[in-house]
């Protein structure tokens, strides 16, 4: 799919964000930042993936057009409605492209889509719907998706395809779907291996899963008032075990040689990225970075670097730089001479940038 010419240019995404601006006279922070997600851009040599909460996008980079996906080859409505509904009913969240387009959706499971022959899958979990004409409940779905609110999506190299979810994790073999939970919710009989909810997840060299974890709770104890606490972190799977690494405050109840409490600046984890050996990893609090090699941890704040903001929405990974996207605009890193360059009011018309990511183009 990716031809010489496609690695000759890189194109930061904010060009193709303001391109789509014009296109469809809609809020640019709703076009740059659909949902709340921080994977609904992807690419391919040709094709820019959007996911929104009116549907997917794509931008054809050689005939200059918009289109959206149809959900079948012989009708003419897509897999989203266009019109705005509320809450929106045909969300997306996340896309991923490898050999085949991979989107995941908010209350709807999983689609992929077939780019040569135009096939749309559909990946739902079971879960029982209440039928206003018999009067009872009745199962719906195809599959044992653990979640069909899908958060972010990556493929490992035998081609299974991961799915975070708000109850964890599932694993897309060609013999079904293996799960691992961040709630022991009924009827699941598994128990919960990691709290919070599963806001991102990459895929390492080492074919590592890297998961980043958030979910907010009020710990009573003698606070008052009482005390917001964070239950998240961040959780690496090798394909036998599973490593969860917390922020030093994180108050563990049963802590081991699985639970380990670091250096991470904050358990509110949005966004990871991976660099080589090192993870970056965006939280509410400014970014965290984690060597594998040397394992050690770093962390940039507005109080030690030259970042925009402290609250972190995305992560893009580049030769030279990173691009982080914030609720204040996107900061640039130069890894080279460690500077940072800022884009705030003076290029966007609205800052809350909440997915970033990078284009080849021909």
């Amino acid at each position: 799919m990716n031809s010489p010419l496609f690695h000759k240019k890189v194109t930061f995404l904010f060009l193709f964000a303001i391109s789509m601006f014009c296109f469809s006279q809609v809020s640019f922070a709703d076009i740059i930042a659909p949902g709340y997600a921080s994977h609904s851009i992807d690419f391919t040599s040709r094709y820019v993936f959007i996911a929104t909460d009116y549907g997917i996008n794509t931008y054809d980079k050689k005939s200059q057009r918009w289109e959206a996906i149809p959900s079948k080859i012989h009708e003419k409505n897509t897999i989203l409605e266009t019109k705005y509904t509320y809450p929106p009913t045909n969300s997306f969240l996340a896309v991923k492209v490898h050999n085949k387009v991979w989107f995941g959706s908010y209350q709807k499971g999983a689609y992929m889509y077939d780019l040569i022959t135009g096939e749309l899958v559909h990946y739902e979990g079971y879960h029982m719907v209440y039928n206003d004409r018999t009067k009872r409940e009745e199962r719906k779905g195809n599959c044992r998706l653990l979640d069909n609110v899908i958060n972010s999506i990556v493929v490992d190299r035998r081609n299974n395809v991961w799915f975070a979810t708000n109850l964890g994790v599932s694993k897309l073999t060609n013999k079904g779907c293996r799960n691992y939970l961040s709630r022991s919710y009924p009827p699941q009989e598994q128990k919960a291996i990691m709290g919070g909810d599963i806001t991102c997840m990459e895929i390492d060299q080492d074919g590592h899963i890297w998961l980043g974890r958030s979910d907010f709770h009020y710990a009573y104890y003698d606070a008052d008032p009482p005390e917001m606490v964070v239950d998240g972190g961040v959780s690496v799977f090798d394909g036998e075990k599973w490593i969860h690494y917390y922020a030093k405050i994180y108050d563990l109840e049963n802590p081991d040689e699985s639970h380990i409490k670091t250096e991470l600046i904050s358990n509110d984890v949005r966004c990871l990225a991976i660099d080589n050996e090192e993870v970056w990893i965006g939280t509410s609090k400014g970014i965290s970075v984690y060597n594998k090699k040397m394992k050690k941890w770093r962390s940039y704040t507005t109080e030690n670097s030259g970042i925009i903001s402290n609250s972190i929405t995305s992560l893009a990974v580049g030769e030279d730089t990173i691009w982080i996207a914030t609720d204040s605009g996107i900061s640039k890193y130069h890894k080279i001479n460690n500077r940072w360059t800022n884009y705030g009011s003076n290029i966007f018309p609205a800052l809350n940038i909440k997915s970033i990511g990078y284009c080849f183009v021909n």
